[in-house]
């Protein structure tokens, strides 16, 4: 479930940038205004946390190079691959970062379900 909740007392706030989606309208008639509805349908609300992510702990470990991972898969029988379409919002966000994970469109928005 997808909420969000107004988070006006947030050290952190990321910035939105909206992305067109492959099938979004670009743009509406001048009379028409964008309703939060008519955003999320058209466009991907992605988000910058590159300064979030230069003040977390990294965790220990590298990712494999391309040729280790290719070599690891030779000879296996099967491979599975995961679409995660709405990646942000499949997983459970703990309490610890709700603000940090904050973001800003009218209000300051963390999202999080009560």
């Amino acid at each position: 479930m997808r909420a969000f909740k107004s988070n006006q007392q947030s050290a952190w706030c990321s910035p939105v940038n909206p992305v067109l989606k492959p099938d979004g309208r670009k743009s509406l008639k001048s009379a028409d205004k964008w309703s939060d509805d008519d955003v999320l349908k058209n466009y991907r609300l992605t988000n910058d946390y590159r300064v979030v992510n230069s003040q977390t702990e990294p965790k220990a470990g590298t990712m494999p190079f391309q040729a280790t991972i290719l070599q690891n898969l030779r000879g296996k029988k099967a491979m599975g691959v995961f679409d995660l379409p709405k990646c942000f919002w499949q997983f459970p966000l703990h309490p610890d970062s709700w603000d940090m994970l904050s973001f800003m469109l009218n209000d300051v928005c963390t999202p999080r379900t009560e």
